[in-house]
């Protein structure tokens, strides 16, 4: 395979200059055209920045992936910054692809495989699911949820629990397999008012806006009824839709909370870094006083200002990708975190 011509060099420039502490880095190519600057193709983090940074650089391999490949033939130059915290570089790293959309974090940037439900604005709203929120007149819109398997699973729980149509008649008039099974409350039919009807929906928003628990109560006695009816498979099942229903429920109860107010998280590892959200702002962050700093003094609340993570999140998506991955980092490191 072809190599690039200057990776030696990078290979020899990272090992002199970069150390193995948290941080994010970027790598240039060629600009796109003769006389321009070069240009970033790819932003990265990681806990370890040399080791990172040295296994992209490393000599290709016969089976290296096509793209990985591309890209680590153009790599000209790199920089890099220390960030003190595996939690900075994730919210670094983030917020630099968002501003500079390299060529190489295209799965980052474009997000394809996202979906999102939505409530349609008829008089008996229906529940359904879309790859883009944008194209269309919707009551409600919730998400856009990781991949599509995802946004089923959320939508087979709401509509089975929750009852409401799925049907695409805007004034359903023809009943269905879901009316057989007693699995929805049927406008089609008449036996539903629309009063009846807009509490389904309202309990509906509330569990995948809020994280609201009431539809646990409706899975949880559905399933304690397959238990005492003997049905074991089929109350197994309900089982593993209450335990996902719960994980999206303290998934939705935090995003709320930290897009809305304020949050701090207390960290405490073999050091002890304190980090102050407000509606997902990072207001400042701190080390207590008995630990001491990888980065060569620099303060924590420098380091965020320079990554301009104490800066308004304006963008509702961008704002949920960060509570996204501050979720997600709590989840791996709950032992370790307090919030309060």
């Amino acid at each position: 395979m072809i190599q690039n011509p200057e990776g030696d060099a990078l290979v020899q420039q990272v090992k002199n200059s970069v150390r193995d502490l948290p941080g994010i880095y970027r790598f240039f190519g060629e600009g796109n055209r003769a006389g321009e600057e070069r240009r970033i193709i790819y932003i990265g983090k990681s806990i370890t920045l040399r080791r990172r940074m040295l296994d992209h650089l490393r000599q290709i391999k016969e089976n290296d992936h096509h793209r990985h490949a591309r890209m680590v033939f153009e790599i000209r130059e790199f920089d890099f910054e220390y960030t003190e915290t595996e939690l900075l570089a994730l919210l670094g790293e983030d917020r630099l692809i968002k501003i500079h959309r390299p060529a190489y974090n295209k799965r980052q940037i474009e997000n394809l495989n996202q979906r999102y439900l939505v409530l349609t604005d008829d008089e008996y709203p229906a529940l359904r699911m879309v790859d883009d929120a944008s194209r269309g007149s919707w009551r409600g819109v919730f998400g856009p949820y990781l991949d599509k398997y995802y946004a089923e699973k959320l939508l087979q729980i709401a509509s089975r629990y929750s009852s409401l149509r799925t049907c695409p008649d805007s004034t359903p008039n023809q009943k269905c397999l879901r009316f057989e099974l007693d699995n929805c409350l049927a406008p089609c039919r008449g036996r539903v008012d629309p009063a009846a009807y807009e509490s389904a929906v309202q309990r509906t928003i509330a569990w995948l806006a809020l994280g609201d628990q009431s539809l646990l109560e409706v899975i949880e006695q559905t399933m304690k009824r397959h238990g005492e009816a003997l049905e074991y498979e089929q109350a197994a099942g309900v089982k593993e839709q209450l335990d996902f229903s719960a994980r999206f429920c303290r998934r939705q109860l935090f995003l709320h909370d930290f897009q809305s107010g304020r949050m701090t998280i207390h960290h405490q590892d073999d050091r002890s870094y304190r980090y102050h959200f407000n509606q997902g702002r990072l207001e400042s962050c701190s080390m207590d006083t008995t630990s001491t700093s990888q980065t060569s003094g620099r303060g924590l609340t420098t380091i965020c200002e320079e990554l301009g993570l104490h800066l308004p999140v304006d963008n509702p998506g961008f704002l949920q990708d960060r509570g996204h991955l501050v979720y997600s980092w709590l989840c791996k490191n709950s032992s370790e975190c307090e919030v309060s």
